[in-house]
């Protein structure tokens, strides 16, 4: 009996299992590098950020940035946080590490400009890298009116509306200084974007920047540079609109070590779903109960049979529920999580000794999930 009453605090097979699983879910989402693009900007432009990397997964592309990687999955777009992943989890804590391994895991990279940040560095490792780059600036105005335009700016009429492109031929080496001298409208140095950031752009090769004020435009920008890849849509089994909806949830190693181990727990015996503190908590209650039949599993399965079967506590993990406590500590929070998005049922119970405990089990939604992972 003594392996029942036993602590354990994370159960190696399945925390062995989560970690494969998430491997598994890392590659599937990271795909191919050439369809890889690496998504940067500064925070304050993280919607623009998150609206472009959409629009790249819905053009069948795999879009990364320092939160999330996207992806199209069954149709939808589903997106993996970046922590999860263990590619790049090792270094995560370490910002510069995690972006430079960002451009250098990706084939191309679009950067959102709005004043001057930590693009300088971003820009230069692209730069070195070679990457095929889109700047894309977000200004009050894509061209002068009171003054001239740049010769060098030229304006794209769309659809959806316009933005203006900084087109300059390498071959003149043309560098900042000649567009400060210049008295004539430029939208990206008139938003104060480093004028050295600009001058990347003037010399490496695919690299292009454009301005845009009317955030409509973008898809027409995008499309135009990355336009629709071959259908590459994964297709995951069982995986349908009522768990895609929890993308960055269902695909973090701490769900899928939590479901993996409920599962397991839930198809063990009914002793074994229930905490060994308390259980020995429970029998040293009972009359006619002696710490010496620990030592035999048979007899204290046959006594909390037979004289704790009214107890609320061991009555519910007959139902199929477990001690949260079995699970591993700290798990509440997330089975709370998981009940409010309807992966578990969760009970809270004070037993007529006083003892009190919160049992959780999956929902049919649950259920299909743990399927899921099973089937990775």
């Amino acid at each position: 009996m003594k392996d029942v009453l036993q602590d354990q605090l994370i159960d190696p097979e399945i925390d062995e299992s989560a970690k494969q699983k998430m491997r598994l879910i890392g590659t599937i989402f990271l795909g191919d590098f050439a369809e890889r693009v690496a998504v940067l900007g500064a925070f304050d432009t993280w919607p623009i950020m998150d609206c472009i990397s959409r629009r790249l997964a819905f053009n069948n592309y795999v879009a990364v940035t320092s939160r999330y990687v996207y992806r199209k999955v069954n149709g939808s777009i589903m997106r993996m946080r970046t922590q999860e992943h263990p590619g790049f989890a090792p270094q995560y804590h370490f910002m510069g590490a995690l972006l430079d391994q960002i451009i250098s895991d990706s084939s191309s990279a679009v950067i959102n400009f709005s004043i001057s940040a930590a693009h300088f560095i971003e820009i230069d490792w692209c730069y070195k890298k070679s990457k095929k780059t889109l700047g894309i600036a977000y200004v009050r105005a894509i061209s002068g009116l009171e003054k001239n335009s740049c010769e060098n700016l030229h304006i794209v009429e769309t659809a959806d509306g316009s933005y203006s492109v900084c087109k300059t031929d390498p071959q003149e080496n043309r560098t900042a200084w000649d567009c400060m001298r210049m008295p004539m409208y430029c939208p990206f140095l008139g938003q104060d974007i480093s004028k050295n950031v600009v001058e990347y752009f003037f010399r490496g090769k695919d690299m292009e920047i454009v301005a845009v004020e009317n955030i409509g435009v973008l898809p027409s920008v995008l499309d135009v540079r990355y336009p629709r890849l071959a259908d590459r849509d994964l297709q995951v089994r069982q995986l349908d609109d009522d768990v895609t909806k929890d993308d960055e949830t269902i695909f973090s190693k701490g769900v899928v070590y939590f479901v993996l181990m409920l599962k397991k727990l839930q198809n063990s015996s009914c002793l074994n779903r229930l905490s060994p503190v308390k259980i020995l908590g429970l029998l040293q209650k009972t009359p006619g109960w002696s710490d010496s039949r620990l030592t035999n599993q048979n007899k204290v399965r046959r006594f909390v049979s037979k004289k704790l079967g009214d107890e609320e506590l061991v009555k519910c993990v007959k139902q199929g529920f477990v001690d949260i406590d079995r699970i591993g500590a700290n798990h509440e929070d997330l089975a709370t999580y998981m009940k409010g998005r309807g992966y578990v049922e969760l009970k809270r119970i004070e037993s007529t000794s006083g003892m009190k405990g919160t049992f959780v089990r999956l929902s049919p939604k649950g259920s299909k999930l743990s399927k899921i992972y099973m089937n990775l």
